[in-house]
């Protein structure tokens, strides 16, 4: 079983919420998962995931965060002057433990592009070259970042330029997008005759309300509305378990002894 993330950038949050319910609500599903894989900000996600990372609240707490500081500036995120890969790397470094990069060896797969092909990485050398290669993953040009990322003296770029939802050749894969498409958990867009387009190796519905998605993914919107995509994240990953009777029923905690017995005894 395969978990991946696409590549969606501040629409991170949706698969935070997607991550956030299936390891809460979806164990018999959850610990089934042998690999996670992703591009740019589904990398991160899996890596997370992969490593045991932080708690879901910290790395909520980051995205709104950086949101929060890019849309002070003029711009955003097309300011030649705002890096969001310095942040993410100050992150990172904080909330991987320090056998991340063993943790994450055969377990973690990251797309990352390299003079204009995919590549898929799965073995890391140590923390420092797991977090060079997640990084390299969200870089984009005069984007996400001033200076390119080099890893043993070659030059990789953003993942999902050439594969945004990287699929392993073996194994049953559940795909996660917060663009409506063809994907096992996105939002259920409505639509008569739906038409899709195939982008980076991912499936997309053409609608205004994945224009609108693609727009936020780059520019981050008020705090209100990404608050909206992790609540949808949330509700299409409950969707999904109940759909493939994966979710995991509450149990009711056992009454205490002298309870038990009141109980007998009406």
């Amino acid at each position: 079983m395969n978990l991946s993330f696409c590549g969606c950038g501040f629409l991170g949050l949706y698969h935070l919420g997607v991550a956030k319910t299936l390891v809460q609500k979806g164990r018999p599903l959850f610990e089934k998962v042998d690999r996670f894989c992703g591009a740019s900000a589904g990398s991160l996600i899996a890596a997370l995931l992969a490593t045991k990372g932080p708690d879901e609240e910290q790395s909520i707490d980051f995205c709104y965060n950086l949101a929060a500081d890019v849309r002070k500036v003029r711009f955003k995120s097309l300011n030649p002057k705002v890096s969001l890969l310095d942040p993410l790397e100050e992150f990172l470094l904080q909330a991987l433990p320090p056998d991340a990069h063993q943790l994450a060896s055969g377990k973690l797969f990251v797309s990352v592009t390299r003079k204009k092909k995919n590549s898929i990485v799965s073995e890391f050398q140590s923390r420092d070259e797991l977090i060079k290669y997640l990084l390299a993953s969200s870089y984009i040009p005069r984007i996400t970042g001033k200076e390119p990322i080099y890893i043993h003296d070659r030059r990789f770029l953003d993942g999902g330029m050439t594969n945004n939802l990287p699929i392993p050749m073996d194994g049953r894969t559940v795909t996660v997008s917060p663009f409506a498409g063809r994907q096992d958990i996105c939002p259920p867009d409505a639509s008569r005759k739906p038409m899709h387009m195939n982008l980076a190796k991912q499936r997309f519905r053409v609608n205004l309300k994945n224009m609108r998605r693609a727009y936020h993914a780059f520019l981050p919107p008020k705090k209100e509305k990404m608050d909206k995509y992790f609540n949808q994240g949330v509700r299409d990953a409950e969707a999904f378990l109940i759909r493939e009777g994966y979710i995991e029923e509450k149990q009711e905690a056992p009454l205490p002894a002298e309870e038990q017995g009141a109980a007998k005894g009406q």
